[in-house]
């Protein structure tokens, strides 16, 4: 991350008033944190003449633990770091300045909360919808929108794919041997994929926020139905993409009733039994990659039981997320019609 960056994120944390004790930065570079912005504390009282211990002693409380101070800014550097990363790729190609000013002072905040103890730091997390079409996915959207602090916009063509091609063709590039400025492939060796799926996400979330502010927000994402078109060739290798531009992210595997599945007309070029086989195919791999991942992270939630017994599903899904969830909100989202041009949930 560049000095730049990270010194700007750090000295807008210090210049908060958070109270005693705050952080304050020198914004000059300490070889104690690799290159990065030195930082002291000042705690309550403390003045030139009556210096504040030093950053071992300092103690603060964290859900009713007592950690130094140096270990927690140690930790928020960790989990700050990405989002302090998108930060400044928001000084580029923004939409307007005042996403990029809602985001700042979103990450600044929780960042400044956590460093004083008021609130553990939660960066932004991600959820998928993978499924096909007529599985009742539009009303699945629907429910996840429903739970404060989630965003699931509805699909987008795949978008994943073209991005996945060129994450390829970026690794393909980096085993070139080292180059000179006489080689065709000159440079190729030093093209870094960490930068270049940090970029992606962070062009990604953007879009997928659009206008809307991340102030509360805690999980994005969306709902898609074309993961169906690579059950032929990629399916696994495409999921485990996702995974990797987007770390630690929430899976809900929807299924549907195949034989209701197939008699939509969305599926009218399919011949059925080989429709059958396909649908059964497709959740059987998708179900065996959400069992390799961690239990906490993925869910299977079904068209039919989401009608059977829709707060249970409710609760379940806000468990997916470690929310508290009102149950009897799911009443309302079924009270409306979610769906493409027809009655027929999609």
């Amino acid at each position: 991350m560049p000095w730049s960056a990270s010194s700007e994120v750090s000295s807008r944390i210090g210049e908060r008033r958070c109270g005693s004790p705050r952080l304050v930065t020198t914004g000059r570079p300490s070889s104690s944190l690799r290159g990065r912005e030195e930082t002291s504390v000042s705690a309550m009282g403390a003045t030139a003449s009556n210096p504040a211990p030093s950053g071992t002693d300092v103690m603060h409380v964290v859900d009713g633990r007592s950690a130094p101070l140096e270990v927690k800014l140690r930790s928020v550097r960790e989990l700050f770091l990405i989002e302090a990363q998108r930060v400044a790729h928001l000084q580029r190609d923004l939409q307007t300045s005042r996403a990029e000013a809602l985001y700042k002072d979103t990450l600044l905040s929780e960042a400044a909360d956590y460093v004083r103890g008021v609130a553990p730091f939660q960066p932004l997390q991600y959820v998928f919808v993978v499924t096909y079409g007529r599985s009742g996915s539009t009303l699945m959207q629907g429910v996840l929108n429903s739970i404060d602090g989630v965003l699931c916009r509805g699909e987008n063509a795949d978008l994943l794919r073209g991005l996945r091609d060129s994450v390829a063709s970026l690794k393909y590039s980096q085993g070139m041997a080292p180059t000179n400025p006489e080689h065709p492939w000159f440079g190729a060796e030093s093209l870094s994929l960490s930068t270049y799926l940090s970029d992606l996400r962070g062009a990604v979330v953007r879009q997928l926020l659009g206008d809307r502010s991340p102030d509360g927000l805690r999980y994005l994402g969306f709902k898609e139905i074309r993961y169906f078109e690579h059950l032929e060739h990629d399916l696994e290798d495409y999921l485990e993409f996702v995974t990797d531009l987007f770390p630690g992210a929430r899976f809900i595997h929807h299924t549907r009733e195949h034989s209701a599945v197939a008699k939509s007309e969305w599926w009218r070029e399919f011949e059925t039994e080989a429709l059958l086989s396909q649908l059964k195919e497709f959740d059987d791999r998708v179900r065996a990659f959400c069992e390799k991942r961690s239990a906490d992270h993925v869910l299977a939630t079904s068209y039919e039981r989401l009608l059977a017994d829709p707060e249970e599903t409710y609760r379940s899904v806000g468990a997916l997320f470690g929310l508290d969830v009102e149950a009897k909100r799911i009443h309302e989202v079924l009270s409306r019609e979610h769906s493409y041009r027809t009655s027929t949930q999609r």
